[in-house]
C-alpha cells in the first residue's frame, strides 16, 4: 500500500482501533450475529441484535430472537457483533472468509483463533464475526 493513499474499507493499518465501514465492505454472511445500526428508519429495530439467515445482494434476512421474527434489512444498516474470548467465530473478510473456529485469545486488535481445520491463526478482530449458537 502506498503511504498516505486511502485504504479499502476506510482502514489505515497505522490507526489503532480501525473498524469495518459497513457500507464499504461485503462482510455479510450467514449465521453471524449482527446489530441494527441507528441509521435504520424503524426506531423499534435500532440496536437490536439478530442473526443473518440469508444474504441476497445488499439485503439481509435477519432473525430477531427477542421478537421471534425475521426482517429484511439493507446491509448498510447492520454491523457485526464483535466476538469475545471463547466465542465461536466466522471469518467475514480476507483470504479465510467463511472459515470457522473458536476465539481463544485477544491481543490488542488481533484475535487468536483455533480454526476448525485444527490450525491456529492470528486474524484482525474486525475480520471476525460472532457465530450464533444454535
Amino acid at each position: 500500500m502506498t503511504p498516505g493513499a486511502p485504504s479499502p474499507m476506510g482502514y489505515n493499518p497505522h490507526t489503532p482501533g480501525g473498524t469495518i465501514d459497513p457500507s464499504q465492505a461485503e462482510w455479510q454472511t450467514t449465521d453471524i450475529e449482527v446489530k441494527i445500526r441507528d441509521t435504520h428508519d424503524d426506531q423499534e429495530l435500532v440496536f437490536k441484535t439478530g442473526v443473518i439467515r440469508s444474504v441476497s445482494g445488499a439485503m439481509c434476512s435477519v432473525f430477531l430472537p427477542e421478537d421471534d421474527k425475521v426482517v429484511n434489512i439493507h446491509a448498510h444498516h447492520l454491523e457485526p457483533v464483535v466476538p469475545t474470548k471463547t466465542d465461536r467465530v466466522k471469518v467475514i473478510l480476507g483470504d479465510d472468509r467463511e472459515s470457522t473456529g473458536t476465539l481463544i485469545n485477544i491481543d490488542g486488535e488481533d484475535g487468536i483463533v483455533k480454526m476448525d481445520q485444527a490450525d491456529l491463526k492470528i486474524l484482525q478482530l474486525r475480520f471476525l464475526g460472532k457465530l450464533h449458537e444454535k
